[in-house]
């Protein structure tokens, strides 16, 4: 099933030569797998949840595939979807404009979401109107570990931002924030950035933050919880982490290396024999980047 909404086509077939699409249950199968298309692909532009099942829209040629993990969309979902980017015109040009690119090729990704989100002071949306970023960070080699979340109302245009984490420098949220992207999006500026890392942009913006975590955030939350139920001990820095991360890439093979089963504890036990620490938690993010960095 095919439909058009101003110029862009959408399908539910899978794109030619192409018989599956890697779904994001494991963060560096993914990537292991997303190197393989990445050349043919020009943007994914959603991955989020309907019926319990993920939806990917991916821009692949001169259409959008619809897909579900591995196979297409039902037509009972494309018909939703067509009713939901004829009903709301304004989606189909972030559709068109979602990616901004910089200098140095660092780049934001916006994101199309389905369905509704419950969403902390604000009851429930419907998501058709939320437009989701995230942030490509060259210079570090993989996404920043925060997304910016904005609702746009139709209604009464407004973005309402928010950051997260909060390991995140205010100076690096401000140089984003009064990036290209927002200048040409609407002339907003940045106004202030209040305790709680929110940003306050000139003119009728609130900062919200819906509380949907990406999935590197999820690993950060779980990877939280584990270290919760230790005693805090003698935890090795993250130069020393990214070290032993070397040494292990140095002595493992390509394939060993990129399997975060065999990876992590050979880490832990260089950063153990070498520093007597232990991994800080943030150490799966450290190895991804490098695996990342590598592919």
């Amino acid at each position: 099933m095919e439909f058009e909404v101003d110029g862009v086509v959408f399908s539910n077939e899978m794109p030619p030569g192409v018989k599956k699409f890697p779904h994001i249950d494991g963060y560096a199968q993914f990537l292991v797998n997303y190197q393989k298309i990445k050349d043919r692909v020009w943007y994914i532009i959603v991955e989020r949840k309907y019926d319990g099942t993920n939806i990917r829209l991916v821009k692949w040629g001169d259409k959008i595939y619809v897909l579900t993990r591995k196979q297409a969309a039902e037509n009972r979902f494309m018909n939703i979807l067509c009713e939901a980017f004829k009903n709301n015109p304004h989606l189909i040009t972030h559709v068109k404009q979602f990616r901004r690119h910089w200098g140095d090729g660092s780049y934001l990704v916006g994101e199309l979401v389905s369905g509704k989100i419950k969403a902390p002071y604000t009851s429930q949306f419907q998501a058709s109107n939320l437009i989701l970023f995230e942030y490509w960070d060259n210079s570090m080699g993989h996404f920043a570990p925060w997304r910016i979340t904005s609702y746009y109302d139709p209604a009464v245009p407004e973005f309402r931002l928010c950051f997260m984490p909060d390991e995140i420098s205010k100076d690096l949220m401000r140089q984003l924030a009064e990036t290209a992207w927002l200048r040409d999006y609407e002339g907003f500026v940045v106004k202030a950035i209040d305790e709680y890392n929110h940003i306050i942009l000139r003119g009728k913006v609130k900062p919200i933050h819906f509380n949907y975590p990406t999935h590197e955030g999820q690993l950060y939350a779980k990877s939280k919880k584990k270290a919760s139920k230790k005693k805090k001990g003698n935890v090795a820095s993250e130069e020393e982490v990214l070290e032993a991360i070397h040494k292990v890439k140095l002595r493992l093979s390509p394939e060993e290396f990129i399997n975060p089963k065999v990876a992590m504890p050979a880490i832990a036990a260089e950063v153990k024999e070498e520093y007597g620490k232990d991994l800080p938690r943030t150490a799966y993010r450290l190895y991804l980047s490098v695996v990342e960095a590598g592919l």
